[in-house]
């Protein structure tokens, strides 16, 4: 490709593309090209593409001056001439260079088969003499499908000048009154979704074909504008095979617009028109309405920043109280949702400034909810997260779903001011503030990693919501005119920079909740290990199990407390037993801390036999008073008083001896009851064979163990030593632990 006079245009517009014949220069491309380029306030690129051994390269530089000449007007043209050996190749990467919209090219020059190679909507002008034309009034024919719509957005920007009419054309032996009701609700959806509202005539026409109907109205139209879809995937073309028929019978000029999109365009284009089944455009009155009322509220004026402030203490105080009221508050006054909408609005516009201060409000928003979570922090520095601050620190894929469907609700609830009710739901259930304020939390207690998680949720909240937010706005026809090319480069690169960021936080939030997944299936492993293995103890049961230590690093050792109740005491021996097999099942180290409750099992149908314990008799234990009787007798245990004697000796010296001084043998003495005493250590004592600790273990003594005292006691390395009893063992204890 060679550019013989001219240079491309720079820079982002609409722009239209003619290609003109130097031998026989069309006036009538010229001012249709000139009128569309004017109404969506473009440019015209006048191209002229000639073979490089051609000879009227001085005809083809006068071409320009003369049709300028025919039709003068004040819009923005760039001609250029071109050199070329390829003609079609060179007008496919003209049309990428330039950046062209839409290439219009007279029938004369025009070689369908070549349209499918270009990435540009083609016009073919059929016309039979090229006379200026009084272009005031349009007639699009329709099937009421997507194809008509992408036409009539083409010729939207015309309807301050020019009168279009669609016309719909049933069948006379279908049109009964259902035909006609359909044609009507088609026309209507079509209309809709252009927002043509009163700027675009419908018409319904009995006739026996499409040719019919527009040969007698015809006359009444200055252009006629036909469609073709080229050939590509998805593909249902409008009036394909009845368009070279209407080419031949119509005697007014006709425009053959043949669209081309690539698959993912194609594929989009379809989804956002069978959207407007469920959710029709608003009417733009509407539009205009809810976007001054979220431009308005996503400004960081002084009322956001006082109620961003009050919000993110009332989240603080509930997140520190564990109070999910309090915190249910928070989110309630919190004002971050307006500006993240404004977001999504700004992306589905491309308007930059309004982006760029959605994106301020939003940042300076999350800046005074963090410092205020920070300065919270310091109050508890000492004192674990809360369950409320823990919860926000660890999310996963539902909270992505659950962020996603409020920005669903929030965009749809601003856009129609009778659903503007759901708003405080939406505002619980997005919950933005409070995990801001639980990061700011995490960081100062010195837990960067929870910090880390709750600042994630936010981020998904944020992406989620925006892009939700988004969606919607574009299904209720919020979009940039055709002429803002400029805003449409914006949207679609500000969509593509959203999608992605959503996907990255979807895989973050995979792997978190795959790892989620992971500790609760090992905890659950946990649980099951222990409950088998104390079931295996005569009489024990699990009541509790604590589980302490990074399960998630598989060298690190599991700390598990355990609660167990059982009828009978659980030897030392068993507990390390428990812990071993343990250990054996998990394939991780475990240090086991058991807490054994003693219970009595009671049945009501089995009455419980009376066994009488040695703490329940009330036997008397000989001390130092002694036992009054009828006897003179003296035991062993009883030592009169030097008083006592004294005081009696004059009194007894007269009185006979007693029979019973005289044969002690014969008398019985009383047997002391054992004296017994309790195991008052927490956690139990341990029944050595020798006074010292190296020594043989006997038994394991839990808390609150009865065993009978004996007369050995010894002191060994600064420890006082109990000999003891315990069923039929005698072994020692350390004295200081007895009650």
């Amino acid at each position: 490709m060679k550019i013989i006079s001219g240079s491309l245009p720079e820079g982002t517009a609409w722009r239209v593309l003619l290609c003109l014949d130097p031998d026989h220069p069309s006036s009538l491309i010229w001012q249709l090209g000139m009128t569309l380029a004017q109404a969506n306030g473009g440019q015209m690129i006048p191209a002229v593409i000639m073979r490089e051994d051609s000879e009227p390269i001085a005809g083809a530089q006068t071409l320009f001056p003369l049709l300028a000449e025919v039709l003068a007007t004040d819009v923005n043209i760039s001609p250029i001439t071109i050199a070329t050996s390829d003609r079609h190749k060179t007008l496919a990467q003209l049309i990428k260079k330039v950046g062209a919209d839409l290439l219009l090219v007279s029938a004369r020059m025009a070689e369908p088969e070549s349209f499918s190679r270009l990435s540009c909507t083609v016009g073919v002008l059929h016309h039979e003499n090229d006379d200026p034309i009084s272009l005031q009034r349009i007639l699009v024919p329709t099937s009421g499908s997507l194809n008509t719509a992408h036409r009539l957005r083409f010729l939207m920007p015309l309807t301050n000048k020019v009168s279009i009419t669609t016309l719909y054309v049933a069948k006379n032996q279908y049109a009964g009154f259902n035909e006609q009701q359909k044609a009507q609700q088609r026309l209507h959806r079509l209309l809709n979704y252009v927002d043509a509202g009163d700027n675009v005539q419908a018409e319904v026409r009995l006739a026996e074909s499409p040719s019919a109907a527009i040969a007698d109205i015809e006359s009444d139209f200055d252009l006629i504008v036909l469609g073709r879809q080229n050939g590509r995937l998805l593909h249902r073309p409008f009036l394909n095979s009845t368009v070279p028929e209407l080419v031949d019978s119509i005697h007014r000029p006709v425009l053959v617009i043949h669209l081309a999109f690539t698959l993912p365009q194609e594929i989009f284009r379809r989804l956002d028109w069978s959207t407007k089944l469920i959710v029709p455009n608003l009417v733009p009155e509407k539009r205009t309405e809810a976007y001054v009322r979220i431009r308005r509220n996503a400004r960081p004026t002084r009322e956001f920043y006082i109620l961003i402030i009050l919000a993110s203490m009332i989240a603080a105080f509930g997140l520190l109280l564990d109070s999910a009221a309090v915190i249910i508050g928070a989110m309630l006054v919190a004002p971050l949702m307006s500006p993240i909408v404004g977001t999504g609005m700004a992306l589905v516009l491309g308007d930059v400034r309004f982006l760029r201060m959605a994106l301020t409000t939003v940042l300076k928003g999350v800046l005074l909810a963090i410092l205020v979570g920070l300065l919270a922090g310091l109050l508890r520095l000492d004192h674990p997260l809360t369950e409320q601050i823990v919860s926000r620190t660890q999310p996963g894929l539902l909270d992505l779903g659950v962020a996603v469907f409020s920005g669903l609700a929030a965009a749809y609830a601003l856009s129609y001011s009778n659903a503007a009710g759901a708003l405080p739901g939406v505002a619980v259930a997005a919950a933005l503030v409070p995990p801001l304020v639980s990061a700011g939390i995490a960081f100062a207690v010195g837990q960067p990693r929870e910090g880390l998680g709750a600042l994630l949720l936010f981020g998904t909240n944020f992406v989620a919501i925006s892009f939700a937010t988004a969606m919607v706005f574009l299904a209720l026809g919020y979009r940039p005119a055709v002429g803002q090319k400029e805003r449409l480069v914006i949207q679609g690169r500000t969509f593509r920079i959203a999608f992605i960021l959503l996907l990255a936080v979807g895989v973050l939030l995979f792997v978190t909740t795959y790892s989620l997944a992971q500790q609760l299936a090992f905890a659950t492993r946990i649980q099951e290990v222990a409950t088998m293995h104390v079931a295996e103890i005569d009489g024990a049961a699990l009541d509790s199990l604590q589980v302490n230590g990074n399960i998630n690093d598989e060298d690190a050792t599991i700390f598990l407390e355990a609660t167990v109740r059982s009828v009978n005491t659980i030897p030392h021996a068993e507990v390390i037993t428990l812990q071993e097999q343990s250990g054996v099942d998990l394939q991780r180290t475990v240090a086991l801390n058991l807490i054994v409750i003693r219970i009595t099992a009671l049945d009501p149908l089995v009455p419980p036999t009376h066994t009488p314990t040695p703490t329940s008799t009330n036997t008397a234990t000989p001390g130092p008073t002694p036992t009054a009787t009828s006897t003179s007798t003296a035991t062993p245990t009883v030592v009169p008083s030097p008083t006592a004697t004294a005081t009696h000796l004059p009194t007894e010296t007269t009185t006979a001896t007693p029979t019973a001084t005289a044969e002690p043998t014969e008398t019985p003495t009383p047997t002391p009851t054992p004296i017994t005493t309790t195991v008052d250590y927490l956690y139990g004592l341990n029944l050595r064979a020798e006074p010292d600790a190296e020594s043989e273990l006997l038994a394991f003594l839990p808390q609150g163990t009865i065993i009978v005292v004996l007369d050995g006691r010894e002191v060994a390395d600064g420890q006082t030593w109990q000999q003891v009893q315990f069923e039929e063992i005698v072994g020692w204890v350390l004295a200081d632990f007895l009650r």
